[in-house]
């Protein structure tokens, strides 16, 4: 070979180069709009699911943001509950309580909104020392739902 051949040949894996580039640029383009739809779509078929009576669909806590997974935590637990349990709940779920330098005080804070919300039923014992909340259930039988109330 001489050194014509190996300029044709340089040429040639050069175009194939900026041919894949060219490439990948477009399936990355592609991937970026496939992960937004099923993130969107993620989005409305968690909102959906509840209205539909569907609960299975919650394996972690780790997407959700703090205040939903106690939310979730408490929707899961068929009894009332104390804090620590909810805490446990929450890590064996896989959310990550290391960004917060006091959980318990967060957790704390949080379940006081929800009782405050209505969302959440407080509960003590005489003394009260001993506190345990339980989600109250929400009943979306006497509503309807239109057209306008979905996103899609």
């Amino acid at each position: 070979m001489d050194q014509a051949d190996y300029q044709v040949r340089l040429t040639e894996l050069e175009a194939e180069r900026s041919r894949l580039s060219d490439r990948r640029v477009s399936l990355e383009t592609e991937l970026g709009e496939v992960k937004t739809q099923l993130t969107h779509l993620s989005e409305i078929i968690s909102h959906l699911e509840p209205m539909a009576g569907q609960r299975d669909w919650l394996d972690d806590y780790s997407k959700l943001g703090f205040t939903d997974a106690i939310r979730e935590v408490l929707k899961d637990k068929a009894t009332q509950v104390s804090a620590q349990t909810i805490r446990e709940a929450l890590e064996g779920g896989g959310f990550s309580l290391e960004g917060y330098s006091s959980p318990m005080q967060s957790i704390y804070k949080i379940l006081s909104r929800l009782v405050k919300d209505g969302q959440v039923d407080r509960i003590a014992d005489e003394d009260d020392r001993t506190v345990s909340y339980r989600w109250k259930a929400a009943d979306y039988s006497d509503q309807q739902i239109s057209d306008d109330d979905i996103p899609f």
